[in-house]
C-alpha cells in the first residue's frame, strides 16, 4: 500500500515548490506575466488559423482538459472534436 507523506515531508515539497516557482519568476522577468491560459488558447487560434485548419481537433490531459474547455469557450465555432482525459 502506498504511504502517505509526513507534514514534514509535504513542507519539504512545498518548499521546493516555491522556490523552483520563484527561479522561474527571476529568470523570466516580465514575459512570465504574458504566460496565461488566455493569452495560450489565443495563441493556438493564431496556430490553427496559420495551419489553414478550419476547425481544431483537441486531446487535453490534466491541465489540457481546462486549456481545451477555454480554447472551446472562447473560439466555439473552431472546435472539431475535443477529449478531455483526468479533467482538472
Amino acid at each position: 500500500a502506498p504511504e502517505h507523506p509526513t507534514e514534514e515531508q509535504k513542507a519539504e515539497r512545498i518548499a521546493v515548490a516555491k522556490a523552483y516557482a520563484r527561479g522561474c519568476a527571476e529568470r523570466s522577468g516580465e514575459r512570465l506575466r504574458h504566460v496565461t491560459s488566455l493569452n495560450n488558447a489565443r495563441d493556438l487560434e493564431v496556430l490553427r488559423a496559420g495551419l489553414g485548419e478550419r476547425k481544431l481537433t483537441f486531446m487535453g490531459a490534466s491541465y489540457g482538459t481546462y486549456f481545451g474547455a477555454l480554447y472551446a469557450t472562447l473560439f466555439p465555432s473552431h472546435v472539431r472534436r475535443m477529449v478531455f482525459d483526468s479533467a482538472v
